[in-house]
């Protein structure tokens, strides 16, 4: 079955969408990074229909872009070795398929040669694995692999940021909001098999980077603290595991309203 990616991109510019705390809401920028789409590729008719792939190249001097931007391909890495330890190599194959895509589309054009090239590597063994169907240990040995290679791609971003505590708290919130936003989209739609599994992807990916993060919120002030850890475990909650369960009971619009109040206390980060 298809991934569509996702819902419908929108024209959101780069600049934009790499600001995501100072929306003050949960905003589907598109990719599941939150750098949004081109106005030329919106002019192409550029929709996450089915098969449908977007991008936009992350900024080369914004830090957090580039961050939000490695956290979604951690995620979707994320997911799809949750899916495919769950018995869904089709659906598995193609978020890690996703990943190499993004990447190409995203960072990949402002990452060192070598770092990129290495990522780019790690990302396509772990795709091509769970496209062949390949032995479940091997599969989740290339995406552990590949998780260790964004992390480091990562962290030499973040370490040379200005003011790293804030990169974080960006990513982090976005990372929150994403994951609200794919819970949605399986609440809405059980055949959507991918979206339980991106939302997974996500809490895992802000769950990774939540001490940074939180120390970087709580300098704001206690209230934004505190409703950004209400936004994670309430995701946590609606997510608890990495198989979908056969009844998705959780309250999509209750995480939701959480995220939205954690990116209204952090304001402008």
């Amino acid at each position: 079955m298809p991934i569509r990616h996702r819902r419908i991109w929108t024209s959101l510019t780069a600049a934009t969408a790499a600001m995501p705390v100072a929306m003050g809401a949960p905003v589907d920028a598109g990719l599941p990074f939150g750098l949004g789409v081109s106005p030329a590729f919106a002019q192409q008719g550029g929709e996450g229909g089915e098969g449908g792939e977007a991008g936009a190249t992350a900024p080369a001097n914004d830090p957090a872009a580039l961050a939000i931007a490695l956290d979604g391909l951690a995620a979707y890495a994320q997911a799809g070795l949750a899916a495919y330890a769950a018995g869904q190599p089709e659906v598995a194959a193609e978020l890690l398929k996703e990943t190499e895509t993004a990447f190409e589309g995203t960072v990949g054009p402002v990452i060192a040669d070598d770092a990129g090239d290495a990522l780019e590597n790690r990302l396509e063994t772990a795709a091509d694995l769970a496209e062949d169907k390949g032995a479940a240990d091997a599969v989740a040995s290339a995406g552990e692999a590949a998780l260790a290679e964004i992390a480091r791609t990562r962290k030499s971003i973040v370490g040379g940021a200005p003011a790293p505590g804030n990169v974080e708290a960006r990513a982090f919130l976005e990372a929150l909001n994403h994951g609200a936003l794919e819970l949605s989209a399986a609440a809405k739609d059980p055949e959507d098999r991918a979206a339980y599994f991106e939302a997974y992807g996500y809490l895992r990916t802000a769950e990774a980077h939540r001490d940074p993060a939180l120390a970087a919120l709580d300098a704001i002030g206690v209230e934004t603290g505190a409703k950004a850890r209400a936004a994670l475990a309430a995701l946590a909650k609606a997510v608890p595991g990495p198989t979908p369960p056969a009844i998705l009971d959780a309250d999509p619009g209750e995480v939701l309203a959480a995220v939205s109040s954690a990116m209204l206390a952090a304001g402008t980060l």
